[in-house]
């Protein structure tokens, strides 16, 4: 079987990066796959994120699970989301992943949000929707 490659990043930044709205864009390829060809991604996905993660010393973990958790939290919050099979399946690969990889090195990642929803029910209702 021949593996399409370009599901493993040099950089595991690329698999969040918000910069790039890499969760959306990543996500809606993948909601274009196959199912097979979707499984083989994301096997792909997990295994670059394995074989990274495991080259890092302590502190490289921390920093990168700090910027993660932050692309994570502002793809949330995008204005426009798709949240599909496809979008769980790569936050799976991809985040649930990395962070059960934070949890077996003895780290917890704590996110704290200093809210700037309006209190009002229009204002919090994607927030509810998503962090419930």
């Amino acid at each position: 079987m021949v593996y399409d490659t370009n599901w493993i990043f040099d950089n595991i930044f690329d698999y969040w990066d918000q910069r790039k709205d890499a969760i959306f864009l990543h996500s809606r390829k993948l909601a274009t796959f196959s199912d097979d060809k979707r499984l083989e991604a994301l096997d792909l996905i997990q295994f670059s994120i394995r074989n990274q993660v495991q080259k890092f010393t302590d502190e490289q973990l921390v920093a990168h699970a700090f910027v993660m958790a932050d692309d994570l939290y502002k793809a949330a919050n995008r204005q426009i989301n798709a949240f599909d099979k496809a979008l769980f399946q790569y936050l799976e690969a991809s985040v649930s992943t990395f962070c059960s990889l934070i949890t077996k090195r003895g780290f917890t990642i704590h996110y704290l949000i200093d809210n700037t929803f309006q209190k009002t029910p229009q204002g919090m209702f994607k927030p509810l929707e998503i962090y419930e």
